[in-house]
């Protein structure tokens, strides 16, 4: 009936009468259909070869596939004409999806022939180009050169071949697929990829004419972004021929055997006419209205990184600096000790005092210039120590006489002064202006000595220390001229800037945008930038790797010394299998001029090792100690002199300071803090007698305070430095920890971290930290700060440091929560379950499963070798000390980023609850106290007597894994160098035509670190410098002299493992990951996000390379695995509940049914493979391939939201917000709850039943068995409650999947509910059609009244 035009409509009205009449469905905009670009045009303005195009494309497919209608309805007379064709073939490829797709397709062929670059480059080395601009021309990318340089012909067009292939390749899939539904009701899935290997042949052929066309010298440039120009007016028609020409030949199906080949038609290149247009107008509209304008978008907000060279000023300045640094390495000695002068803090709050490292030891300790100088003297005013004297300068050694007096000193400092002065041509005035302002009588009267000008070198007050200042000064401006001329000769007088227009004009916003940037970007991504801040990178990835190796050796070798005897099961007995009394006793053995013990002799030989490698390595190391055992302070004692400590500092604030030697009354104070009463009732008595037994040492309780509060910050973190300094934190033995299980690992750690940091880093760390005032002196100031905050993360002093953590007491309570989380959620919850499959999607991913059995045979030992022939001892010695299966001590971490060097009592529930929580095998042990012992205190009985041997727990698992990573690495990379030299099978032929199994391999090796100058050996082969043949040569040159050493091998088997079971890594997470700020609320997301990170970056790698067996294991693992997970934690969630739980995972029960359903199919229809992939994704649905994937968490927290999306609003809703939500706040909000609902219930119910309602509020921060467990205490009212909203969530899930048309999940939640809910099942009454349409009446009514 015609409507008043002037009437407003409701464009619900006519949903309802629709609704009512049963045409249609409610759409989501209330009536408005989403067409595309075509959406804002009302029907009747468009012509119909407009609405035929839209109806043909992509989107236009889909719809009526949805609807079972047309988008738009076409007069059934229309008969296009030839330019009628050519546009409705425009329209079609326009719409937003379609162009998504064909963008999608031509990236695709892109990553395929990114080899074509390196062809490039070398046509542009023969044509003359500079070999620098062909290398840098091939990295932007052939295609965005094409047209300004003469590139080599074929490469241009196996370029642009393969972008088109790919754009219509992946289009014509989707296309065929969508007419299979529409006009089959189903898709065969062969067919579907016939077509789109029919569309990328069409494709390559049409981009091969194009990409020909375009090397002729034609120009470019003209009308509308250049597709009016001469170029394309050449391209146009011959593509559009050759298309039009083709695409009839190929019609037809070989696998239905419908249709076939056919003579060319007017429409069939009116089709081609209009796709290529649509292809070349897309390309060009892409390139000026997106690539263009966000390359200077992105130009402009981060600049670019520029090089110049050094003013005159600046490479005075900086040969200057590099002189002092000489100079102030020189030695000094009184005689009796030797030092160097670390800082002068002249004219600063500490005047005149100088900070000294003894060369010996290397004890830090401050000393007055004049006592330096002259000697120290009593209150007498008696010198009673002879001064310091300088025994070389700038590296050059200085003579003096023996027992020299002061007059003796400065005539050997003045010979050498007037050397330098005339070396320099200084001239008198010049030189009486330097004395004059170190005396500071600058423009004093002029004296002669005859003609010759006086200096006032001979001046009294010209003292020693003034002598030694103008050697400095001399000496310091000679050096500089000669490294002036080094620096040029080694191209050091260039340096890198940043260019960044967004900086000079608005600074305050470019230091805002850093410094979000620098909080999501890794720390890798942002040193990437610089070429120091890639050096540093990848120095300190080398770094850890060689940390793990040495470890790894050393920890071996202890747990390789007998001790003698045998364990019950017949093994001999090692270092660990000793007693607390026999540890304890092996300290005491150590310290003894004649051991007692059989093996304390090896033990003794590993430090003597220990130190000449510590010797070695360039440690200012002290001298040693021949009966030693290392000084470690008890954990229990260490927490309480840090409290004892921070409490005093609290009361006196003075106390915080540094040189308290110096301060006045200061140990006046703390004499009468601790005698007198005043707070020492309140400290442990550890801590009085720490300050005592100090005070004897030192002389004072001001030098005692202070060496003790230096000392404990440097035990409680594992920092890596000072392991050569002498004890000066020589606490009483009663407080030291004497157990030689635990100080010695410990020790080997710490040693090996020293020695590494002290050979990539320097003493103090002055490479790297040179290195950062390098990059704040260019202007980069943000990567300096990101470099130096990741070097602080690295060596843990990001711990210490106030401004990157809160106050004790504040960090105290979130590592408690921390902590809390770990043991509840990772050792009393699932997370040993995916655990168990981790090696699927990581190692043995990468590596192949074969070659990881074969070596899990030869690395497991059996009580009898018969049961495992094929182990090999040496085998397992050496993955071993690879240092490996050290990494998965710290479950901390792994899940938090953080691993103290003493735990707290939280710490310590955490680190049981994973170590023992789970299948433990409990066991009595025969080592322990005495039954007398017993009798007093019968809870030693029980923790000292009862153990527990982890099977399946999740650090045993853990463990296992990281075994397998290191078996997996270490076999990969014997195969993996045998390929690269081009012997076996995968040297010689390739599995997958045309993708290199040996280039990947060399790839494979290098993030092994095996290949040190990978980098450069790939740019010349991709500029085109060397052939293949001598990228293979030198890469393999390499490759032999790193694989030689079976330390390199280690350390890249330490690589592997650690980088494949995704431990801490602090270059490839965000940088705020691991600020101490934020670590407590990112607890969880860190292992998500690593997992994420491992496998796009894998795949990615592989899928450039071609290798499609990556992405097969990796679903075969998920569809394996997966499902038997689910099943795992369903019989372990029953078990604990007492009853059937609802779950509505893909587990073996729905996989079996599945693969019974597929069998049935294919005995129907036929064994074949079309048979058996048709069947399968019939059945197996996106859904559970993407369920199955986030039970193992093959993408991290992305797989968890990508399978979300496919169950559900509410699973997408709670996947979210665990993303999204810290799980430290979770656990506090359910504590609120709790204690609100107890208020609430109290009123309601009284105290007793509101007690009893607690465990359901309280139990989920306590972890999933918790949870499980508590629904057995439920109330009945409770039960009842949750059952009656669980209920009617899933009805309500299931009434939306059929509304969706989604058949097969709402079949799937009816039999989950129905299996674990038997006496409340779902009835055909809950999901009749009535059901069904008062559920979309509801819905269209809610969407009235948003």
């Amino acid at each position: 009936m015609p409507q008043n035009p002037q009437t407003p409509i409701d464009p619900y009205e006519a949903l309802f009468d629709d609704l009512s009449e049963g045409l249609t469905e409610p759409s989501s905009t209330g009536g408005l259909q989403y067409r595309g670009f075509l959406t804002p045009f009302p029907e009747s303005w468009l012509p119909d070869f407009i609405k035929d195009g839209y109806n043909n494309s992509l989107e236009g497919l889909y719809e009526q596939i949805s609807t079972g209608q047309k988008a738009f309805d076409v007069d059934e007379n229309y008969d296009p004409n030839f330019l009628q064709d050519i546009g409705s073939t425009v329209i079609s490829y326009s719409q937003p999806a379609d162009l998504l797709a064909l963008g999608l397709g031509g990236g695709f062929g892109g990553l395929a022939l990114k080899a074509t670059t390196k062809q490039a480059a070398t046509a542009l080395v023969k044509s003359g180009m500079k070999k620098e601009l062909a290398n840098i021309a091939a990295q932007k990318g052939a295609q965005q050169l094409a047209k300004k340089i003469a590139f080599d012909k074929k490469a241009v067009v196996k370029l642009a071949a393969g972008k088109q292939a790919g754009a219509l390749g992946f289009y014509s899939f989707l296309q065929n697929a969508e007419v299979q539904k529409l006009s089959k009701g189903d898709i065969d899935w062969m067919e579907a990829l016939e077509g789109g290997a029919k569309g990328a042949a069409l494709g390559g052929i049409t981009g091969a004419i194009g990409g020909k066309i375009a090397t002729t010298g034609l120009s470019p440039k003209g009308p509308l972004g250049g597709l009016l120009s001469p170029q394309m007016a050449a391209r146009l028609p011959a593509e559009t021929f050759a298309f039009g020409t083709i695409s009839p030949l190929l019609e037809g199906s070989m696998v239905s055997g419908e249709g076939g080949p056919r003579a060319p038609r007017a429409e069939d290149y009116a089709h081609a006419a209009g796709l290529i247009f649509t292809l070349a107008g897309t390309g060009i509209l892409k390139k000026k209205a997106i690539n263009q304008p966000w390359a200077k978008t992105k130009k402009y907000i981060k600049g670019e990184v520029k090089k110049r060279e050094l003013s005159i000023e600046e490479l005075e300045k900086q040969a200057r600096a590099k002189a002092r640094e000489e100079v102030s390495g020189d030695i000094w000695s009184n005689g009796e000790t030797q030092v160097k002068i670390l800082k002068d803090f002249t004219n600063s709050d500490k005047i005149n005092v100088l900070e000294l490292q003894r060369v010996n030891d290397g004890f830090v300790f401050s000393e007055g210039k004049v006592d330096f100088f002259k000697g120290r003297q009593n209150e007498a005013g008696e010198r009673i120590s002879k001064p310091y004297k300088r025994l070389s300068i700038a590296g050059e050694p200085l003579r003096f006489k023996k027992d020299a007096s002061g007059k003796d000193i400065k005539n050997t400092l003045k010979g050498k002064i007037f050397k330098l002065k005339k070396k320099l041509g200084v001239s008198d005035v010049e030189f009486k202006n330097m004395v004059d302002d170190m005396l500071g009588t600058k423009d004093s009267k002029a004296e002669y000595d005859g003609k010759r000008l006086k200096s006032g070198l001979s001046k009294k007050e010209f003292d020693t220390q003034l002598h030694n200042k103008l050697l400095n000064d001399l000496t310091v401006k000679d050096r500089a001229a000669s490294i002036k001329k080094d620096i040029v000769k080694l191209g050091g007088n260039e340096v890198y800037y940043l260019d960044s227009q967004l900086k000079e004009n608005y600074p305050k916003i470019y230091k805002a945008l850093q410094r979000i940037g620098a909080g999501v970007e890794t720390a890798k991504f942002q040193l990437s930038k610089h070429p120091i801040g890639r050096k540093m990178a990848k120095l300190m990835i080398n770094t850890d790797a060689s940390i793990g190796a040495l470890t790894g050796k050393y920890l071996t070798m202890i747990q390789d010394v007998e001790i003698g005897g045998r364990t019950k099961l017949g093994r001999k007995k090692t270092f660990f299998d000793l007693t607390e009394s026999q540890a304890k006793e092996l300290a005491k053995d150590l310290e003894r001029p004649v051991p007692k013990l059989p093996y304390t002799a090896k033990v003794k030989k590993m430090f003597d090792i220990m130190y000449a490698i510590a010797e070695q390595s360039g440690m200012p190391i002290r001298d040693k100690i021949n009966n030693y055992f290392p000084h470690v302070i008890r954990e229990g004692v260490l927490k309480n002199l840090q409290k004892d400590v921070d409490k005093m500092i609290n009361i006196e604030q003075v106390l915080a300071k540094n040189n308290l030697a110096n301060e006045q009354g200061v140990n006046a104070l703390l004499e009468r803090m601790i005698k007198s009463g005043e707070i020492s009732g309140d400290i442990t008595s550890e801590t009085v007698q720490a300050l005592n037994h100090l005070r004897g040492k030192m002389g004072s309780y001001s030098s005692a305070f202070e060496s003790l509060r230096t000392g404990i910050n440097s035990e409680r973190y594992t920092i890596n430095k000072h392991l050569e300094k002498g004890r000066e934190l020589d606490l009483p033995k009663a407080l030291l920890e004497r157990d030689a299980r635990i100080v010695i690992p410990d020790y080997v750690q710490r040693w090996a971290k020293r020695v590494r940091y002290v050979e990539a880093f320097g003493v103090e760390g002055e490479r790297m930290f040179g290195d950062i005032n390098a990059l704040q002196a260019s202007g980069f100031s943000n990567e300096a700060r990101v470099l130096r905050e990741t070097f602080d993360s690295f060596t843990n002093l990001s711990e210490t440091n106030p401004a990157r953590n809160y106050r004790r007491s504040t960090k105290g309570f979130w590592n408690g929560m921390v902590n809390f989380g770990i043991a509840t959620k990772i050792g009393a919850g699932f997370a040993t379950l995916p655990n168990l499959g981790q090696p699927f999607i990581s190692s043995m991913l990468k590596a192949g499963i074969p070659r990881t059995i074969i070596g899990m045979f030869k690395y497991m030992k059996t009580p009898l070798v018969q049961l495992n022939p094929f182990h090999d001892p040496s085998y397992r010695k050496f993955i071993q000390e690879s240092g490996a299966m050290a990494t998965s001590l710290s479950v901390h971490q792994l899940i938090s980023g953080y691993q103290p060097s003493t735990l707290t009592k939280t710490g310590k529930i955490a680190e049981w609850m994973t170590r023992y929580f789970g299948l433990t095998i409990p066991y009595i042990s025969f080592d322990g106290p005495s039954l007398k012992a017993v009798q007093k205190k019968p809870w030693q009985y029980l923790t000292k007597r009862i153990k527990g041997k982890p099977i399946i727990t999740f650090q045993s698992v853990n463990r296992n894994n990281q075994i397998i990573s290191a078996v997996s690495g270490y076999e990969a990379m014997q195969v993996w160098q045998k390929w690269a030299k081009g012997k076996g099978v995968g040297g010689n032929i390739d599995f997958i035509p045309g993708i290199s199994n040996r280039l990947r391999s060399v790839e494979n090796l290098n993030q092994m670190g095996l290949i040190e100058n990978y980098e450069q050996h790939k740019g010349d082969l991709t500029s085109g410098k060397i052939t293949q043949k001598e990228f293979f040569k030198r890469v393999n040159r390499e490759l032999d002299r790193e694989l030689s050493s079976e330390t390199k091998q280690r350390e890249a088997i330490y690589r592997f493992a650690i980088d494949s079971q995704l431990q801490r890594n602090i270059l490839r997470e965000p940088v705020y990951f691991n600020d101490p700020r934020f670590r407590p609320f990112i607890l969880f997301k860190r292992f998500g996000y690593r997992q994420f990170e491992w496998i796009f970056k894998n795949t990615l790698q592989e899928v450039k390379a071609g290798n499609a067996l990556f992405v097969l294991r990796m679903m075969a693992g998920g569809l394996v695995y997966g499902p038997l997970l689910n099943s795992a934690k369903r019989m372990y969630r029953d078990a604990l509940a007492g009853e059937p739980i609802f779950d509505e995972s893909y587990s073996v029960t729905e996989q079996i049914d599945d693969f019974e359903k597929v069998m049935s199919d294919m005995k129907e229809k036929g064994l074949s493979v079309n048979t058996f992939v048709n069947s399968a994704t019939k059945h197996i649905t996106m859904g559970d391939l993407l369920d199955s994937f986030a039970a193992i968490g093959a993408y991290g927290f992305v797989g968890d939201l990508t399978s979300a999306m496919y169950e559900g609003e509410q699973k997408m809703l709670r996947a979210g917000e665990f993303l999204l939500k810290p799980a430290v706040l979770q656990d506090m909000m359910v504590g609120v709850d709790t204690a609100t609902r107890f208020l609430k219930d109290y009123g309601d119910y009284g105290f007793k039943n509101s007690v009893a309602r607690i465990p359901k509020t309280i139990a989920p921060a306590f972890g999933t068995v918790a949870r499980q467990l508590t629904t057995r205490a439920w109330t009945q009212g409770q039960r009842e409650t949750y059952d009656k909203y669980r209920r009617g969530h899933i009805k309500s899930e299931m009434l939306d999947a059929f509304l969706d048309g989604d058949n097969d999940r709402a079949l799937h939640l009816l039999t989950a509910w129905n299996r674990a809910n038997p006496d409340r099942p779902f009835s055909y009454n809950d999901i009749s059609w009535k059901a069904m349409w008062d559920k979309a009446e509801r819905k269209a009514k809610k969407r009235l009244n948003p």
